[in-house]
């Protein structure tokens, strides 16, 4: 029987395939003599070439099988002799022991091709005689051991799965439609295989060895594929994570939101492009009598001919172009060569669920108008009808075996506050609806993303941040790497979004201790503060900072914020008195318009004191909303007895500052539940006003610890008294700690500081 090896007109100078399991760190020598014949050329290296061949074979296929016996070898030489009758354009042939090469002075790369593949069967014949009936096996062993594939599938339109079945029957294994086929079919394996391992592995244990079919060589290993993961946007980390989320997969359909990002960063226009109805790969649910398609319903309808139409008009747009370097960091095993691997339809490139989630949080950053084209997905996309994920953003992919039968199914969900990636194998995307719903739906409150103004209180470009992991600022144009040594924060955050696998951490000095922020900043300056509390006489720098806000906008974790401001207001609160303030401070992140016109919370004690991010969403408690809809005040408290003293002039500027005075007298009735009567003596001594006050602006104006409880005007001093710690208002945290070690439950503190109302009682 003899198998010839045709000329590969597009070859280059191919390797080996790597070997599955790891590169072997022992040499493997073949026990076959390679004898050349003199009058084929070149003998040393057509020797060096098939020698090479079988040593590479060796360890190929030893990396395979794994453990068990080896494969032994029968045929002790192989001899290269010179051809004098081969067909038409054919470089060599084998029979066992036996190449035969057409004569030629030096190698080129064509013919080191073709002894390779030869190599290939004279390997299979001496460690596996029981397979030299299956035509097949020999062809797919040899176009995979010879590494020749991805040469094949060159500069050729798409080959799908189905038709490379189809030129299988219908055409000689020695022909190339054929051996595209095969290449076809071995390239969607990311190792040997496992059609061709089993076959290997029945050689080296002495059983029988069955025909190879088709059908067999298409099958993917993909039945154990089951992954749901959910990840958080804003801090990238794990929110739920079922099966093997770091196991490498082909993606399908799911990367061609990058390709279009990537087009939009180079300020590319994607074209519109006429609908080929005649063409297999145009075959994607359009709306009938649709002639044109623009990229936007290219991505809904996840047409595979029009990007791979956009290809042949512009080649760089598979290559992902900012976003090629990322994914790569982030998993995809390689940067597409076109757009059939960029899209999917050529299984060939893998990335890990956990690597395409993280994917999704950069774009999410990055091009968020792409995230919004899919939000249309379960109206007008592949999804359409699916009411369960209508207004959600959503990518589908699907990798197909023959037949177009589903091998595995991907279903990405992006919100406000995830991403959701789930993946299973023998499935289309439609299937994975209900489950990616019921995790949205289920999604625990501290997974919510929240903002939060920071370092409103020091000059911007005193900021440094470090990130000691995956490091970018992501911007509509483009990508950059950063943070693997302090830098300037505010330079960052001015360029666009900054993203980190772990926490940023962030300090005022170069010899500062860091602060850990988990979450994204954004640049975001806010207005300057009202003309009358801008020259307020009695506010310090500190307070006018504080009053205007920050530029810098923190997104992270409800479960982080609020873990961080619990260590920042009272690290060492705990029970229930720690659920109740954990309930308040979630409550006040998301209502807190009220503090800065409409903007986020700030990071000080005149919103909610934040010095970083704390233990996630496993270290806080549970986050059950209220019903309140404003800013709830809470304070320190306490028992603990202070004294204070402020000259006249500054009682009497705070006093100003809220009453108006014409110089008359001010004397205190009393202080009581936060407020203080006075009495109000006009300069001309004619008439008097008693006048409640609040106490809170006054106490604030002169920086007192607490509301006092008495008031005395010694002379050009006044003296204060009073106990506990701040404003009094709302919940008493020293109170509650009392009554919680007492048995108070967290909803009595609630109801006690704010009434039944804030659980949403009567």
């Amino acid at each position: 029987m003899t198998f010839a090896a045709g000329a590969l007109a597009l070859v280059v100078a191919h390797g080996l395939p790597a070997a599955p399991a790891g590169p072997i760190e022992v040499p493997v020598e073949v026990p076959i003599e390679v004898v050349v014949d003199g009058d084929v050329g070149d003998v040393a290296a057509v020797r060096s070439t098939v020698h090479g061949a079988l040593n590479g074979i060796e360890a190929a296929v030893r990396a395979a099988l794994g453990a068990g016996p080896p494969l032994q070898h029968r045929l002790p030489t192989v001899r290269v002799r010179r051809a004098f009758a081969l067909a038409g354009a054919k470089a060599a042939a084998s029979s066992p022991g036996v190449i035969e090469l057409r004569a030629q002075p030096a190698l080129d790369d064509a013919t080191r091709a073709a002894l390779t593949h030869e190599a290939a069967h004279q390997f299979l014949w001496s460690t596996c005689p029981a397979s030299s009936a299956d035509a097949l096996f020999h062809e797919a062993f040899a176009v995979w051991a010879s590494g020749e594939a991805p040469a094949w599938l060159e500069g050729e339109d798409y080959l799908s799965l189905p038709r490379a079945q189809e030129a299988l029957t219908k055409n000689g294994l020695d022909s190339r439609a054929a051996r595209r086929a095969l290449a076809r079919l071995i390239v969607e394996e990311r190792g040997v295989p496992a059609a061709l391992a089993r076959r290997l592995r029945a050689c080296a244990d002495g059983a029988a060895v069955p025909r190879l079919e088709v059908a067999e060589l298409a099958a993917h290993r993909a039945a154990d594929v089951d992954v749901l993961l959910v990840l958080q946007r804003a801090t990238g980390e794990v929110v739920l994570a079922r099966g093997d989320v770091d196991q490498p997969l082909p993606f399908g359909s799911t990367l061609k939101p990058f390709v279009v990002a990537a087009a939009r960063m180079a300020k590319k226009a994607p074209p519109v492009l006429p609908v080929r109805t005649t063409d297999p790969m145009w075959a994607c649910p359009l709306a009938q009598g649709t002639r044109t398609l623009d990229v936007e319903a290219a991505l809904l309808k996840s047409c595979n001919g029009y990007f791979l139409d956009w290809a042949k008009r512009d080649p760089d747009a598979a290559r992902l172009g900012e976003l090629g370097p990322l994914l790569v960091a982030y998993g995809l095993s390689a940067l597409p060569d076109d757009m059939r691997q960029a899209i999917g339809v050529q299984a060939t490139l893998t990335i890990a669920p956990r690597g395409l989630a993280l994917a999704y949080r950069a774009l999410s950053w990055a091009r968020p108008d792409v995230v919004a084209v899919l939000t249309n997905n379960a109206e007008r996309g592949t999804l359409a009808g699916r009411a369960e994920l209508r207004g959600v953003a959503a990518k589908t992919g699907t990798v197909r075996g023959l037949g177009s039968a589903p091998d595995v199914g991907w279903l990405v969900a992006v919100t406000d506050d995830v991403v959701v990636v789930r993946a299973r194998a023998g499935v289309t995307p439609q299937a994975l609806v209900e489950d990616v719903a019921t995790s949205l739906a289920e999604l625990p409150r501290a997974a919510r993303t929240v903002s939060v103004q920071t370092f409103g209180l020091l000059p911007p470009e005193q900021v440094l941040a470090r990130c000691d992991d995956g490091g970018a600022v992501l911007s509509n144009g483009g990508v950059e790497r950063v943070g693997a040594v302090p830098g300037s924060l505010s330079s960052w955050a001015r360029q666009g979004a900054t993203l980190c696998h772990g926490p940023w951490h962030v300090s005022f000095s170069d010899d500062a201790r860091a602060r850990p922020y988990h979450g994204v900043f954004t640049w975001s300056s806010p207005p300057e503060p009202a003309a009358d509390l801008a020259k307020d006489p009695l506010a310090t720098p500190r307070q006018l900072r504080a009053r205007r806000g920050s530029d810098f906008v923190l997104q992270t974790s409800l479960g982080r914020y609020t873990a961080g401001v619990l260590s920042a207001e009272d690290s060492a609160i705990g029970g229930t008195a720690r659920d109740a303030l954990a309930r308040v401070i979630a409550h006040n992140v998301l209502h807190a318009d009220e503090r800065h016109g409409g903007r986020p919370p700030c990071d000080t004690t005149h919103c909610q004191a934040f010095l970083g991010t704390g233990v996630g969403a496993a270290g806080t408690p549970q986050l059950a909303p209220l019903a309140s809809k404003v800013f709830l005040t809470f304070s320190k408290g306490g028992t603990e007895p202070w004294r204070a003293q402020r000259s006249l002039a500054e009682w009497r500027a705070a006093l100003q500052e809220r009453l108006r005075l014409d110089g008359g007298e001010v004397r205190v009735v009393r202080v009581q539940d936060g407020a203080l009567a006075l009495l109000v003596r006009s300069a001309a001594g004619d008439a008097e006003e008693v006048i409640e006050v609040a106490c809170e602006p006054l106490r604030s104006a002169l920086r007192l610890p607490a509301c006092p409880t008495s008031v005395a005007i010694v002379g050009t001093r006044v003296r204060f008294q009073g106990s506990g710690l701040g404003h009094g208002l709302g919940l008493d945290v020293e109170r509650a700690k009392a009554a919680a070690a007492a048995g108070a439950s967290a909803e009595a503190l609630l109801v006690e500081a704010y009434g039944a109302a804030v659980l949403g009682r009567r």
